[in-house]
């Protein structure tokens, strides 16, 4: 849809659209999280938003594709932003809740399966229907009606929330989830190293189409689609031995800067894949040996942010501005590579760029202390 309207100037309306789209989830969730709280209604908290967000992130989907320029296609998708949000926010606070603690373990893992699976399916069947965007936008409409449907059927059934007590929102409570910890140069190190690496995996991730279709395949769509396939299908599998051997890796060794440090420099062998073979082979071994490192790398991170909080009690509040780095992340990513992509013209110039920015992660996370007390 950028290309419809911005033509060979594409990649600074895609990185704003990322952009604005990524400020408007960050938004919308701060808002959407107190609002569901201190819902009151016969059919619960988070059932009305669930069913509500699915409605309104297919009711916003459906106009992507008549959108006539590229500033009514970002307005639009920044609408369906605040859907999802709509949708996703209350279905996490639902699993929490209505989860027993006995299916707890059982019920994440499958949840991280269905997650994986479905980005797998999406990146696919996306790419499989790039000739036909409007059909694309329709099945991502019934998505988001389908996923809102199953949610609230296969859940246990939540209860009236009617005779909750209710109190006043006050304004703090909007963004109280985002507070750093005092006092922890180390969780602040470990903050930086998830934007800088979110940032290098976002450089190559948020163009990686126009990689595959320009850099690879120069401009045939018909070669480039099954190339994309192929990378989707790299990077699920790569994803998928990861978690795989999170475990044991998290495990082996005490300290987690040495994990960390080598999933980053596995990040970094496979962005030099495409760097020595700008092939379709050069950017499938990328998406497999990246998907790989970058959910070790995730994996850890979390560990280490959690280890080295001076106060677990407020692990919650906290880890939610680690995952808020990861989004800021995406932004700077997506514009550092527009600058790239500007400066140099050629989208081979991302996976260098990329490179310097895991360096920088792997670096930053070397200097953690190893008294993590300090």
């Amino acid at each position: 849809l950028v290309d419809r309207f911005a033509g060979v100037g594409r990649t600074l309306p895609l990185a704003l659209l990322i952009v604005f789209g990524v400020v408007m989830s960050v938004l919308s969730n701060a808002v959407v999280a107190v609002l569901s709280d201190h819902t009151r209604m016969e059919i619960g908290r988070r059932t009305p938003w669930i069913l509500g967000g699915g409605a309104v992130a297919a009711l916003f989907t459906l106009p992507l594709g008549a959108a006539t320029n590229v500033v009514l296609l970002t307005l639009v998708w920044c609408l369906v932003q605040i859907g999802y949000v709509m949708l996703s926010t209350p279905i996490a606070a639902a699993f929490g809740e209505r989860i027993p603690d006995k299916f707890r373990s059982r019920a994440d893992a499958y949840r991280g399966i269905g997650l994986t699976v479905g980005q797998l399916l999406g990146a696919v069947v996306a790419v499989l229907l790039i000739r036909t965007p409007s059909v694309a936008i329709r099945l991502c409409a019934a998505c988001f009606v389908v996923a809102a449907v199953v949610v609230v059927l296969v859940l246990p059934r939540e209860r009236s929330s009617v005779e909750l007590r209710s109190r006043a929102i006050e304004q703090h409570e909007f963004f109280s989830h985002y507070q750093m910890p005092k006092g922890a140069p180390n969780f602040v190190r470990v903050l930086v190293a998830r934007l800088v690496m979110t940032a290098g995996v976002s450089l190559t991730g948020v163009f990686l189409w126009y990689i595959v279709l320009y850099a690879v395949n120069g401009g045939d769509v018909d070669a480039a689609v099954p190339v994309m396939a192929a990378v989707a299908v790299a990077s699920f599998v790569g994803g998928l031995i990861a978690t795989l051997v999170l475990g044991p890796v998290a495990d082996h060794w005490e300290d987690g800067r040495i994990p960390s440090v080598l999933a980053c420099g596995l990040y970094v062998v496979g962005l030099a894949v495409p760097c020595v073979a700008p092939s379709a082979a050069g950017v499938i071994a990328y998406a497999l040996l990246s998907g790989c490192a970058y959910v070790i790398f995730d994996g850890i991170s979390q560990r280490q942010a959690a280890a080295v909080l001076p106060d677990i009690r407020m692990a919650g509040r906290n880890l939610a501005v680690l995952n808020l780095a990861s989004q800021v992340g995406v932004i700077v990513g997506a514009l550092l590579g527009a600058l790239a992509l500007f400066v140099v013209g050629t989208y081979q110039v991302l996976f260098p760029v990329a490179i310097v920015a895991v360096i920088v992660a792997a670096a930053d996370i070397w200097s953690i202390y190893e008294d993590q007390g300090r």
